[in-house]
This record gives C-alpha cells, structure tokens and sequence, in this order.
C-alpha cells in the first residue's frame, strides 16, 4: 500500500517516470479506489474540478504508461470497459451484472501459483479469472425489496 508522497515519487522514478503533479494525483486516486477497480473515467471525474487542465488523454497516457513499467494490471472483464488494479499478486475478480462493481476474490486456483509455468506445453505468462454474478450486497437487496 502507498501511503505517502515520497513512496509515489520513488515508484516513478524507480520505473522511469517523471513525477509530475498530475501523474502523482493519479496514483493517489487509483489508490483511493483501489478496491473499486478505477477506469479512466472514474479517475478523471475525481480529478478534473481540482485539477482543471487536466485531460482525458493524460489520464489515458499515465494509465498506458503505468502498465507499460507494470505498475497496475488492466482489467477488462466486460470487453468494453477497463478498469485497473494496483494489486499485482495473483488473484481473481468477481463482476457484479447488476450493480457492475468488481470485487477481489480470494481463491485457489491451480494456475494462480508461481510454481505453475506451463500448461499443456504452453509457457504461461499471466493469469486472468474472473466470475461474473450478482454480488452479495445486490442480492441482500433484492430479497428486502421482495419483503416489502
């Protein structure tokens, strides 16, 4: 977890970025929502009245940039959207349908471990799985909606 400005700068430059204002508002933001999985949109929504000049493309930009030097993963459970996620250790999602949020998800998965390098002959590079449903908060509101 980053939890202090010059954490964020040290990530950059460690990584080959400029620590500039925005980039830096940036990362503070996507760990703001970490546990929301961010787009683009989500984080320049919260950023554009603080932070007028900022643009949609450098929003973009940072975001392309951070996944280039493996900063985030992107995440595009839906194949329209993506959303990113800071947390970088091997785990899964879960897609609400309803309410469209994305949760961590903690399970084993006999190819979610280091030790696991191929499958079937193939070298394996990344893991990706996700789940799509209704998420427990959705389905605790259904059933007092149905009560009423």
């Amino acid at each position: 977890m980053i939890s202090s400005l010059k954490q964020i700068k040290d990530i950059l430059k460690e990584a080959g970025l400029r620590p500039t204002y925005q980039r830096i508002r940036i990362i503070e933001t996507i760990y703001k929502y970490r546990y929301e999985h961010p787009s683009v949109e989500t984080i320049y929504n919260e950023l554009k009245n603080e932070l007028p000049i900022i643009s949609m493309t450098t929003v973009y930009n940072t975001m392309n940039a951070m996944l280039n030097k493996k900063l985030l993963q992107a995440l595009t459970i839906t194949g329209i959207d993506t959303h990113y996620d800071p947390n970088l250790s091997l785990h899964h999602h879960f897609y609400c349908n309803n309410c469209h949020k994305i949760y961590d998800i903690k399970i084993k998965c006999p190819f979610g471990n280091e030790k696991k390098k191929t499958i079937e002959g193939h070298k394996i590079d990344e893991v990706h799985g996700y789940f799509k449903g209704i998420c427990k908060n959705c389905l605790e509101t259904t059933k007092k909606e149905t009560k009423e």
